[in-house]
């Protein structure tokens, strides 16, 4: 979206400090001032795995007001999947700011939660998480070797301002 306001994501670590502060609505009022809050589909799935259903519904709530100040994305696979699909048939005329990744599905399902905020839900989630744990650690570990070298010389690069 060309022209709008500069957009935020938090991770989940960030929504659970927001829940925490007691300044948090006094927050995201402010934050939706000068940005476009996105949550992601990450961010929710998390949040309704978790299994205190006290602070899931806290932190559901930090969503809902949250939301107002932005939108909710689509998860990331489906993101760079349609980016590689554009890229792929669009080449040089391609440019990734139009593709629009807003998920109004998953805007809804804050609003209305008909599942985020059920324990049976929160239970299924956490059971897919662990099922996949060690498949997700082991991609990330296979790939430090190769990846750490180009993330730390550009980022020395970056303290030196020689490259960004």
């Amino acid at each position: 979206m060309r022209g709008a306001k500069s957009g935020l994501i938090f991770d989940t670590s960030a929504l659970n400090a927001l829940a925490d502060d007691p300044s948090s609505l006094a927050i995201v009022k402010s934050l939706g001032l000068g940005f476009t809050v996105r949550l992601s589909e990450t961010n929710l799935a998390e949040i309704a795995a978790t299994s205190d259903p006290t602070r899931r519904g806290l932190l559901l709530d930090v969503c809902k007001r949250m939301v107002y100040a932005g939108e909710c994305i689509r998860p990331y696979n489906w993101i760079i999947e349609k980016l590689s699909k554009a890229h792929a048939r669009y080449g040089a005329r391609f440019d990734w700011r139009d593709l629009s990744i807003r998920g109004p599905e998953l805007e809804e399902e804050l609003g209305h939660g008909r599942f985020l905020g059920k324990d049976e839900f929160a239970e299924e989630i956490l059971k897919d998480f662990e099922a996949r744990s060690e498949e997700f650690e082991a991609v990330y570990k296979n790939a430090r070797p190769e990846v750490d070298p180009i993330v730390w010389t550009k980022f020395c690069l970056s303290l030196d301002g020689e490259a960004g």
